[in-house]
């Protein structure tokens, strides 16, 4: 049976030690010895997720959607949908083929499993990047422009 354990890495040369209390019944369980596998993974900043969820409600705050006609009412800019252009927009995609042949760009995941701290802040930057391009309320604002907005969003949460 699996077991995952949080630990947190010491240079105390005791061996593995638990993140917290929580853990340690679990590690204890572990026989002295015995051969595990374990895949050791850095949890990514919380507090920076919560930072671009604010960039993306700020952006998309700020987004005008053009008038359309031909699709009845109640076309809105939907929330997810933004992200997911935006991301694609920031050129974090890939290119997948329809059944019908044509080829779609499906943004890519930004779960904590897949990406770490570093590349998240690459996204973070081009998503920016993309908003600064493609948003005319954005006009002659920079990135630190942006930045400031977010971190006074994250203020007010």
């Amino acid at each position: 049976m699996p077991v995952e354990i949080l630990l947190r890495l010491h240079q105390s040369g005791t061996g593995l030690v638990p993140a917290d209390s929580g853990e340690a019944g679990a590690l204890l369980e572990l026989r002295h010895g015995a051969l595990y596998k374990a895949k050791l993974t850095q949890p990514r900043n919380p507090g920076f997720h919560r930072k671009f969820f604010a960039l993306v409600r700020y952006l998309h705050s700020v987004f005008e959607p053009p008038e359309v006609g031909g699709y009845g009412t109640g076309v809105r800019a939907d929330f997810d949908a933004f992200r997911d252009d935006l991301l694609i927009q920031a050129g974090w995609h890939d290119a997948v083929f329809r059944l019908d042949g044509s080829v779609r760009l499906k943004p890519k995941s930004i779960s904590f499993a897949k990406m770490d701290n570093t590349t998240f802040g690459q996204l973070y930057s081009d998503c920016i990047t993309a908003g600064l391009r493609l948003l005319p309320a954005l006009a002659g604002r920079s990135a630190d422009d942006v930045d400031l907005e977010v971190e006074r969003v994250l203020a007010f949460i």
